[in-house]
């Protein structure tokens, strides 16, 4: 295991749905790891939650959480984004294609995102994003900056 030890102690997770208490029982699949023995030490900082590109789900970050939990130094989480991977998959109400109009397509998920936030009561978090995860995550600090 060559990512065993590349951010010090060994690793490891807990898997949770957590619901969004958006009236139709949808959840977002969430995985948080955390050093063994050092789930204090990070106690005050905010958050890391990772979110994921199109195809892929939080197995995406597997194999770099040892390190990313090794240097981060709080508590970690890693979402499968709604519809995606081991999260709820809500009827898509929306356009598609040429015609999906882009801000409400955003809104669908940052709003997924939010309610898990809330779900998880949560104050403040950081946000990591590959590929479109990333550009969720930019849309998601636009409209909530703190």
């Amino acid at each position: 295991r060559w990512w065993s030890d590349q951010g010090g102690a060994p690793v490891s997770y807990t898997t949770l749905d957590v619901p969004l208490h958006d009236g139709d029982g949808s959840h977002i699949h969430t995985v948080e790891y955390f050093s063994k023995g050092g789930e204090e030490k990070g106690a005050k900082r905010a958050p890391l939650v990772c979110l994921h590109g199109y195809g892929f789900g939080t197995g995406l970050y597997f194999s770099t959480m040892p390190s990313i939990v090794g240097r981060w130094g709080g508590r970690v989480f890693a979402l499968d984004s709604l519809g995606c991977g081991l999260s709820s998959r809500p009827r898509w109400r929306l356009a598609q294609g040429e015609s999906a109009d882009v801000a409400e397509v955003e809104e669908f998920f940052v709003g997924g995102l939010e309610r898990w936030r809330k779900s998880m009561k949560i104050d403040r978090m950081v946000l990591l994003g590959h590929s479109i995860g990333g550009d969720l995550a930019v849309a998601y600090a636009e409209g909530e900056p703190q």
